[in-house]
């Protein structure tokens, strides 16, 4: 089941029609059999098609919003910066209180997924954890791309 089952006319525009999202970053993840893997662009300043920003109530998203499903059902949301990682976290906390609204009575895994391309510190992993509850988190440092399978597969 597609995760436009659940959150609809919000992900209008979002789909990408690969597992590749390029912002600076290249990010990828390979399907492996059994797996539904749908990546989503839902930030509109850099995806003038999708209306997720415009039709959860406006304010900031993060870049990616990654759907997996094997035998749970994940979701990942993706943000790709320089130095900003308390943005970054920002962005996430707020991405998943749109999603929260408006598919409610779905219980997905929640994945942070924090891409630096910059050299800034990265605040204690436990100011981060206790800002983003629930959520399995990831930061990583890169130069060009990452495949974040297993980040999102756990």
């Amino acid at each position: 089941m597609s995760l436009t089952y659940f959150l609809g006319e919000l992900l209008d525009g979002c789909l990408i029609p690969k597992t590749r999202f390029k912002e600076k970053i290249v990010v990828t993840m390979d399907v492996q059999t059994g797996e539904t893997v749908e990546f989503f662009s839902i930030d509109n300043q850099k995806n003038k098609d999708c209306k997720f920003n415009q039709k959860s109530g406006g304010g900031r998203v993060c870049d990616l919003l990654v759907y997996y499903k094997k035998t749970d059902t994940r979701i990942g949301l993706v943000e790709i910066k320089g130095n900003m990682i308390n943005d970054a976290v920002e962005q996430i906390v707020e991405t998943k209180k749109k999603i929260i609204n408006k598919a409610h009575n779905v219980n997905f895994i929640w994945i942070a997924i924090i891409i630096s391309h910059g050299s800034a510190p990265i605040p204690k992993s436990e100011d981060i954890k206790k800002k983003l509850g629930d959520m399995e988190v990831y930061i990583r440092h890169v130069k060009k791309s990452l495949n974040i399978g297993r980040c999102i597969r756990g």
